[in-house]
């Protein structure tokens, strides 16, 4: 990832993914076609504040737990939403179907594209010059593979590897937190992504490669991710209601 595992695309060039979605409680299909066993909590996320590869960044989200603004401090992006498209400004950022991302756009030209399993799942985002491949166990992404370069008979230049492992912290806020601290899109944070590619998984990562996040709550409700990364020192997210 670019922004809490940036380290280990500069230094190891890893890169990891995950899933997103959202859902009122445990049988209905709200907020982007998506849905999970986990009960999401009443109150809603206002805003994350993220640390990049770029800078820090503060993203804002609307009462469906998707992205409204990204500003760095300086500029503010908005973004916008229709039946069948995501807006970045006045660009196309994703094509949706059913409510779920099936593409998306760089520099006007569509450049990815979302596959999903039968059960609703992301399992692969694919690109002309490089793609990512996830591996879903009982519900949770445990390995994410990144290919880029040229790609001969059927392998990538360069493939690289993360793994996670979970414990009993759940993801249950409105918004996606592991899309948006966990997944980068469109070489920024996953925040765009939140409640629109799919089917979310009910917990956040104990650990992603060798990485320990740890987590603290006001109550019931997430405050901070903390992502110690070794030698590289560590990352907080600020979460806001």
């Amino acid at each position: 990832m670019k922004n809490i595992l940036k380290f280990g695309l500069i230094a190891c060039l890893a890169t990891a993914f995950v899933l997103a979605g959202c859902k009122k409680d445990d049988d209905d299909d709200n907020n982007g076609g998506s849905n999970t066993s986990v009960s999401i909590l009443p109150k809603k996320v206002s805003k994350i504040v993220v640390p990049e590869e770029k800078g820090i960044y503060t993203y804002t989200f609307n009462d469906e737990g998707k992205v409204s603004s990204r500003n760095d401090g300086h500029n503010e992006v908005s973004y916008t939403y229709d039946d069948n498209k995501v807006f970045q400004g006045k660009s196309p950022l994703y094509n949706l179907e059913n409510g779920r991302i099936t593409s998306s756009y760089y520099s006007g030209d569509i450049e990815e594209y979302f596959d999903y399993s039968s059960d609703g799942y992301l399992i692969s985002v694919t690109a002309d010059y490089h793609e990512y491949k996830y591996t879903i166990e009982n519900g949770s992404l445990t390995k994410s593979i990144y290919g880029e370069g040229q790609k001969t008979d059927g392998k990538w230049e360069g493939e690289y590897v993360e793994t996670f492992t979970y414990g009993n912290k759940l993801n249950n806020l409105n918004v996606d937190i592991f899309a948006v601290v966990f997944l980068d899109a469109n070489d920024y944070s996953g925040a765009s992504y939140s409640n629109l590619i799919g089917k979310r998984q009910k917990y956040l990562p104990s650990k992603v490669r060798n990485f320990t996040v740890s987590y603290e709550y006001d109550g019931e409700y997430l405050t901070k991710v903390i992502v110690d990364m070794n030698d590289w020192g560590t990352e907080t997210y600020e979460i806001f209601y």
